[in-house]
């Protein structure tokens, strides 16, 4: 084949090349001569939307977070730390040890300011002669008895001289036989710590009615056994309590469960006007304490109520003093404990910070529409509530009249400004994704086009 002939059959096989794309099409085909070409960029939109998709995600978590819903949820949370309480406690209750006292303290914030109200139990869990502590079972027992109608408080009572008892109370004094009331009796039993009233009451509604009472708050350790000062001839067990049971029956007693409101309010009337000091009030002074003592043997105790507004706690402190047997010197030993304890818990509860006010509610949006400049002479302004005081403009929110202006206050003003931060991203993002759909082009100057034109 002469050489002519084959110089025409490869100008046959090469196409023809008339543009850019044609060029380009040719230079990529496999086997060919041409130039290489830059390899075309991988496609970018999976990647815009996976940005999108977790700036989006990131933008609603942190919206949902600080909302006002979950800002509430944080914030119901008590300045006051259980936990952190019991460990100032646990400090003095080692110490105790050491010289030789068995101490349990039981610990439980009845605020209901908070979303926690666990029921702590420090140091021994063992229990205790309960001394007059007990009492608080058989005073629980009076006030739900009157509550359903089977006592009258105000029915008179008639004490004989053979049920006068020794140990504390004022009635041992009194000419017999005495006359008083059932009303009288409770609050003597609480305020004097009286013996006398103890066994009386005892007598009226009966151990098991007060057992009963005590097996329908799940109690299984309390028990009221037996009266005040019962003399050798009684065989019956003697009466029990500990630290976990006392805090759980204060607990009833204070949330209003168990007793009427009227009842309620006349037990922390007397436990308030405890006149034996020689616990937590020889230290606490005229705080607000609302409690009960006892003390026999070589035990000391003192149970009730720091009614430190905000952080009312239920405080009940048991010692028995292990290095002797002698009334006087356990008082000696175990009081101050007592006393320490108490005042400790006491300072703890009021030096913590205030709980914040509860947000209020929120308001409908106040109309858009200008009011007039000046208010009709015939307008009332006397008609104004705490809410709404006379002047103002209801549900302005601080605005200026006639403003037609939102005013965001606190936590509701960052979720809105999120929100409309994260609807401008999203914007933004679409905007993006719109513009990286477009399929980047890379190629040779046409010949033809115009300088800085790819095609």
């Amino acid at each position: 084949m002469s050489a002519e002939h084959e110089d025409e059959r490869q100008r046959s096989r090469r196409p023809e090349v008339t543009s850019g794309h044609d060029l380009r099409a040719f230079a990529g085909s496999a086997g060919s001569p041409g130039r290489s070409l830059p390899p075309r960029p991988r496609d970018r939109r999976p990647t815009l939307r996976r940005r999108l998709a977790v700036m989006a995600a990131f933008i609603v978590a942190v919206v949902m977070c600080l909302s006002p819903a979950a800002h509430a949820a944080t914030t119901t949370e008590a300045p006051t730390d259980m936990e952190e309480l019991a460990g100032v406690v646990q400090e003095l209750v080692d110490e105790a040890a050491e010289d030789g006292i068995r101490v349990s303290v039981g610990l439980q914030d009845v605020s209901g300011l908070r979303t926690s109200s666990d029921r702590l139990v420090v140091g021994s869990p063992e229990a205790y002669n309960p001394a007059s502590t007990i009492k608080l079972a058989l005073l629980a027992t009076v006030m739900r008895q009157a509550d359903r109608g089977y006592l009258n408080l105000d029915a008179p009572v008639t004490v004989s001289p053979y049920m006068v008892v020794g140990g504390s109370g004022t009635i041992q004094d009194e000419e017999m036989p005495y006359t008083t009331t059932v009303r009288e009796l409770a609050r003597l039993m609480v305020v004097v710590s009286d013996n006398t009233a103890t066994n009386v009451l005892l007598y009226y509604v009966g151990i098991p009615t007060v057992q009963e009472l005590l097996d329908d708050l799940g109690l299984t350790t309390m028990r009221f056994n037996r009266q005040m000062f019962p003399g050798e001839l009684i065989s019956d067990p003697a009466n029990v309590i500990d630290a976990a049971d006392t805090v759980a029956l204060l607990d009833a007693i204070y949330a209003g469960d168990l007793l009427s409101e009227s009842s309620r309010e006349q037990v922390l009337e007397w436990m308030l006007a405890q006149e034996v000091d020689t616990k937590f009030g020889a230290v606490l002074g005229d705080a607000p304490v609302a409690h009960k003592t006892g003390e026999t043997g070589n035990v000391t105790h003192d149970v009730g109520y720091l009614l430190v507004p905000g952080h009312e706690t239920i405080v009940a402190v048991f010692t028995e003093v292990t290095t002797t047997s002698q009334f006087s010197e356990a008082q000696r030993i175990g009081n101050p404990v007592v006393q320490d304890i108490g005042l400790a818990i006491y300072q703890y509860l009021t030096t913590r910070p205030q709980d914040p006010e509860p947000e209020p509610a929120p308001t409908e949006a106040p109309s858009q529409e200008p009011e007039p400049a000046d208010p009709p002479a015939s307008t009332p302004q006397d008609g104004a509530t705490e809410e709404e005081p006379a002047g103002a403009t209801p549900g302005d929110g601080g605005a200026s009249p006639g403003s037609g202006t939102l005013a965001f206050t606190g936590a509701g003003a960052l979720p809105v400004v999120l929100a409309l931060t994260a609807g401008s991203a999203l914007l933004l993002g679409l905007a993006a994704r719109q513009w990286g759909s477009r399929r980047f082009r890379f190629g040779l100057r046409s010949p033809g086009a115009s300088p800085g034109r790819w095609v």
